[in-house]
């Protein structure tokens, strides 16, 4: 898309929120309520950059697939029978029908996928299988070589699925290095995915969601009496560096807790693997722009952040344990446990991030001052700037 004088101009206030802490401003509110702003980033940020789709566990068999929507484009994730992972478009390359409707994350052995409309049917390497009453207009292996499903580049890091609409796009293992590194010791890519808890049309921006899981400063008071066995005071602020795909800071427990609960205790075994500093800590980061993520001593959790409008998300929560963790004989309880303690913590997160939308809209809102415990926001408007100014130079 090209961009408008408004774009230009809104892109030029961010500048100061690029710099270190002490001196970085917040974000320019229009980039959390313009419409069409919002059109720029699904060209400069979405159709650009590694979209996290989810967890290999969620597709653990040859057959399985499930779908996600990314900005109006609906995907399907699959695992064919050669046990490789792909993702396509889910639109028919007949007459743009979906072989899929709608977002079902989480899997199902369907083995093919049969698009509704004429049954065109594909395989689960996007190969066409069959078309029914095709026969008169052109030969069978004709219609096939010339017939397919879109595929999109893959990468897994650490059991996570990542996809890119640009085929040009760098590789994304490099940028996610530190994320890979940390995740080793947890056996992230062997856990076991659990249901998806899906929250849909909530009323905010999608950088807003990030933001909010990010910085620690907030959960001394939108989390009052709820955070206190992770308490900001113990939060660390990793670098970032040019080219880094994540954002993550450690917040320690304090003493003697290890969960976050009011029992301060893990539900789960701890996992044996972990150093001494990693059983002490939470790990939070994001790898922007969908995904959000949560190591724990005991399990792990993922956000998909999946914007739906300028002032719109899905969210989707996966939470992932050991195996050895799901086959717990008193799991199902312990884990609905767990749910409803944690539901506290979201429902607080949604208010306030729904007030904070609100607040947005106001004229008087001007760019504010970040506290040291926001040092992962300037961080991660560095991963955003450069990435909306790459797209304004392709701009005519």
């Amino acid at each position: 898309m090209k961009a408008s004088p408004k774009i230009d101009e809104i892109i030029g206030r961010m500048q100061c929120s690029v710099l270190d802490t002490a001196h970085a401003r917040t974000m320019p509110s229009d980039a959390y309520t313009d419409p069409e702003f919002f059109e720029f980033e699904k060209t400069s940020i979405f159709y650009r950059e590694w979209l996290c789709l989810g967890h290999q566990g969620q597709i653990p068999n040859p057959g399985d697939v499930f779908t996600i929507t990314i900005v109006d484009e609906p995907l399907v994730v699959a695992r064919g029978e050669d046990g490789q992972i792909r993702v396509f478009s889910a639109i028919c390359p007949h007459r743009g029908f979906p072989v899929i409707r709608g977002a079902q994350h989480g899997a199902s052995a369907c083995g093919k996928l049969v698009c509704p409309y004429h049954r065109w049917t594909f395989d689960l390497q996007g190969q066409l299988l069959g078309a029914p009453y095709m026969q008169r207009t052109l030969d069978k292996e004709a219609l096939k070589a010339e017939t397919h499903l879109f595929a999109f580049r893959v990468e897994i890091v650490q059991g996570f699925i990542f996809m890119n609409f640009d085929a040009d796009a760098l590789p994304l293992a490099p940028a996610l290095r530190k994320f890979a590194a940390e995740c080793e010791n947890y056996g992230i890519a062997d856990m076991v995915p659990l249901p998806s808890l899906v929250r849909e049309n909530l009323p905010f921006n999608w950088k807003i969601m990030h933001e909010n899981a990010l910085e620690p400063y907030h959960t001394m008071f939108v989390h009052d009496g709820f955070h206190d066995m992770a308490p900001a005071s113990l939060t660390e602020f990793l670098p970032f560096e040019a080219g880094d795909g994540q954002v993550m800071h450690p917040t320690g427990f304090a003493k003697g807790a290890t969960g976050m609960n009011p029992l301060q205790m893990a539900f789960f075994p701890i996992i044996p693997t972990l150093t001494e500093a990693q059983k002490s800590r939470i790990m939070y980061g994001a790898a922007p722009p969908t995904m959000f993520f949560a190591l724990k001593p005991d399990q792990a959790f993922f956000f998909l952040i999946l914007p739906t409008a300028v002032d719109r998300i899905t969210l989707v929560t996966v939470f992932l344990v050991p195996k050895a963790t799901k086959e717990l004989k008193h799991f199902d309880w312990a884990f609905q446990t767990q749910l409803a303690a944690g539901a506290i913590f979201g429902a607080q997160d949604i208010e306030a991030n729904t007030i904070m939308q609100e607040g947005f809209k106001s004229r008087f809102v001007r760019p504010g001052r970040y506290s040291y415990l926001e040092a992962t926001l300037p961080q991660f408007n560095s991963w955003l700037v450069p990435r909306y100014m790459r797209q304004l130079e392709k701009c005519p």
